[in-house]
């Protein structure tokens, strides 16, 4: 059996106008040199997936970023189901140094991912259903990022 996996790409369309956002996504980002000499590069002591979020994060604590509707990059985020479901909890157990690294208080976006509804909504019921299984495997991944790394922090 062939499953479409046409819906699982890193989508951010923010409409047709350039404008100031608090959304950059990694697989499409463009900055400057001296932004970079300025507030620094990629923190690589982050893991899978949040390091250009961290960065991203940075640069809009010091400068506007800019969206803009002719830069369009089609990005696969995985290649079948199984795939998007492993990266979802991959990605999931890894922000916990994300958070931490920037100072947030852990449990309060754990919480906030898992019972507001908007995270769990699509365009469409199936794309709805994947979007719901794909965020509770990454809330477990969370959870699971949570134990291990807050019982290593505690030397337990």
């Amino acid at each position: 059996m062939t499953v479409n996996t046409d819906f699982i790409y890193c989508q951010s369309d923010q409409g047709d106008n350039r404008h100031v956002t608090d959304t950059a996504v990694g697989c499409n980002m463009a900055i400057r040199s001296e932004v970079l000499e300025d507030i620094g590069w990629f923190d690589e002591r982050l893991p899978y997936g949040h390091e250009e979020a961290e960065l991203a994060d940075r640069i809009r604590d010091a400068y506007n970023v800019w969206y803009s509707p002719d830069l369009l990059v089609k990005h696969p985020f995985a290649e079948s189901i199984p795939d998007y479901l492993e990266k979802q909890y991959r990605h999931g157990k890894e922000s916990i140094p994300y958070y931490k690294t920037r100072g947030k208080n852990v449990p309060k976006p754990i919480v906030k991912f898992m019972l507001v509804p908007a995270y769990y909504s699509e365009s469409t019921v199936s794309l709805s259903v994947i979007s719901v299984i794909g965020r509770i495997v990454s809330d477990v991944g969370t959870l699971h990022g949570y134990l291990t790394y807050e019982l290593a922090d505690s030397g337990r």
